[in-house]
Order: structure tokens, then C-alpha cells, then sequence
């Protein structure tokens, strides 16, 4: 079974390499880690904090199973092998598309630390964000990719940043009994 997002695409090469391995492989493998190029803003990210992006993405079905939650990933029981060639990940129409996304994911992202008793910190709220900037904009050099590199550092900043401040109201609410 593959496995593929609606804005995802395999390319001519991993489809080959897909059929071969398949044919070559002949069990040897339970599921096969794909790597993902992502593009954004009008080009190809190569650098910052979505690099490397590789998963599971083909794998049997017998094997495989998906875990977690809003973006779920697969597990396999059994051996995993590697697939060289990139899939296509055509991420968001446009900023406010991404921001749209941050919005929702972030709102998870707080509800799931609420119910596994995480309890907000305004260590988390000042210190993560820039923390993730640095990280990804810097360390990871996300520069390197212009100023869509450093939109994707600045959202990923802001993203964390609202995942502690909705955790901060959730438990607000809470205590005032309005959830």
C-alpha cells in the first residue's frame, strides 16, 4: 500500500525505483521510508526545519498500521528499507493558507497537550518560539532557501508560540469551568 497525501505526488523516478525494489526486494522489506521535497513560494526547499522530511510510505498491508493523530504517521512490524528518490509535497496555496493551517494545528496540538496533562509554562511560551527560530532559520539554515526560508522559520516560530498561548486559554477555560 502507498500511502500519499492529496497535495503529494511520486515523481517519474520513485515510481520506477518503486517498481523495482518491489520486483528486487521480493519480501525482504515490510515498508520502505520515502523522502519528501516540498515546495514553497515558488521553489524547492532544500535547507531549515523541513529537511530532511522522510516517512513511511509504502509498506504492506498486512504490516502496517497508522498512528497518531490530525497528521497520523504508519508503523511497521517488521523490516523497513529506504527508497532513494523524492515524492512531491506541494504545501500550502499560499500564506494565508499556511496560517489557516497553523491555526487548526496549533488548536490540536494544545487540546492533545491538555488531555495528556501537559500544563502550560511561561518558560514554554517565551523561550520555545525563538528557540525554533534559531533552530530552523540558523542552525538548520534555513537562509539558505531566501525569503521563503525565513517565512517558514517566522510561521514555525509563530506556530509554536500559539500552541502554548491556546494551552494557557484551554486551561483558562477549564478552570472556569467553560470546557
Amino acid at each position: 500500500m502507498i500511502f500519499l497525501d492529496a497535495d503529494e505526488e511520486i515523481s517519474k523516478e520513485l515510481a520506477e525505483e518503486i517498481a523495482e525494489r518491489l520486483e528486487l526486494d521480493a519480501g525482504a522489506y515490510d515498508g520502505y521510508i520515502a523522502h519528501r521535497r516540498n515546495y514553497y513560494l515558488g521553489r524547492w526547499i532544500m535547507h531549515g526545519g523541513w529537511v530532511p522530511d522522510s516517512e513511511i510510505r509504502l509498506f504492506r498491508k498486512s504490516k502496517g498500521a497508522f498512528a497518531g493523530g490530525l497528521h497520523a504517521n504508519v508503523q511497521v512490524q517488521g523490516r523497513v528499507g529506504e527508497l532513494k528518490h523524492f515524492y512531491y509535497h506541494y504545501n500550502y496555496r499560499d500564506i494565508a493558507d499556511q496560517i489557516d493551517t497553523i491555526n487548526r494545528y496549533s488548536l490540536n496540538a494544545a487540546q492533545d497537550m491538555l488531555r495528556e496533562g501537559k500544563r502550560f509554562s511561561l518558560f514554554d511560551l517565551l523561550l520555545r518560539p525563538p528557540a525554533r527560530f534559531i533552530k530552523e532559520y540558523l542552525l538548520k539554515r534555513g537562509f539558505l532557501d531566501g525569503l521563503p526560508g525565513l517565512v517558514i522559520a517566522v510561521s514555525t516560530m509563530y506556530y509554536v508560540f500559539a500552541k502554548y498561548a491556546k494551552l494557557w486559554e484551554l486551561e483558562q477555560e477549564k478552570e472556569r469551568g467553560l470546557r
